[in-house]
């Protein structure tokens, strides 16, 4: 069955993935996502992977190491420290991370951006699951944004409903810092992954159908004409030259002008 989709994410709703034009050759020529242990991103965020601390009281109230690690005692580290376990424990994942908007981001254009020359793809948070097929292991879930120090009610009970569902443990919270990234996030476990053996924590490329996933490829606003060509010769490759253009972020006004000019009946 395809990725299960958590809480309020419906199929319809629009997703981007930006990233260097490298990168999209590599999706385009592996036919895979790349998917990225949690603790690689640890040097940007230090709270990547963790749950808020009412989660962090439930595992270690609930979920002795002893529960979850085959071989606790013989690690290079002693894994009944709760935070060398924990630590373990909510890195123990690989994610993909997208952006959740109808429209593009000039933000996410200059937070991945390589000195402006970055792609997106464009898709549906449907296609994506499908994309990644039947073998796919894992979900798709909308990030939680919240407070790490002063939990809200609201956000309790968020908590605490995806405690009731068994997804108290997913990597789905974030700080609020972080909410300008409106991340939707495709994760799985690692496969092999052993908690007292860091060589198993290895990144994941999970296969993917790139005709389904890709309803368009937006080359950055901040390029120029001739790198928009080279993307396209890149993608013609691929058989995706038609999917290709150049985001629209700082056209000129023409546009609106030709829709007062044309509308007999005012704008609606």
């Amino acid at each position: 069955m395809p990725a299960t989709l958590v809480g309020d994410l419906v199929g319809e709703e629009v997703i981007w993935r930006y990233i260097t034009l490298d990168r999209l050759v590599n999706v385009l020529d592996d036919k895979a996502l790349f998917m990225a242990s949690l603790g690689s991103y640890s040097a940007s965020d230090p709270y990547e992977g963790y749950p808020p601390p009412d989660v962090l009281k439930i595992v270690k109230d609930k979920c002795p190491p002893s529960m979850v690690c085959s071989n606790a005692d013989s690690g290079p580290q002693d894994l009944s420290n709760f935070r060398i376990f924990a630590k373990r424990l909510f890195q123990s994942r690989v994610v993909s991370c997208w952006y959740q908007g109808d429209d593009e981001s000039e933000a996410m254009w200059k937070l991945y951006g390589d000195t402006g020359k970055a792609v997106a793809i464009r898709t549906t948070v449907g296609k994506l699951a499908h994309a990644l097929g039947a073998d796919f292991d894992g979900k798709i879930a909308r990030v939680r944004y919240i407070s790490y120090t002063h939990t809200t009610q609201t956000e309790y009970d968020a908590v605490m409903s995806a405690y009731d569902q068994k997804a108290f443990l997913d990597p789905i919270y974030k700080r609020k810092s972080y909410a300008h990234e409106r991340e939707v996030r495709a994760y799985m476990q690692i496969k092999g992954a052993k908690l007292d053996d860091l060589e198993t924590f290895r990144p994941h490329t999970a296969p993917i159908d790139c005709a389904s996933l890709i309803d368009e490829i937006v080359v950055s606003p901040f390029c120029s004409a001739s790198y928009v060509r080279a993307v396209k010769a890149v993608a013609r490759q691929f058989g995706f030259e038609d999917r290709v253009r150049q985001s629209t972020l700082l056209s000129d006004l023409e546009p609106i002008y030709s829709r007062i000019e044309s509308s007999r009946d005012g704008l609606k």
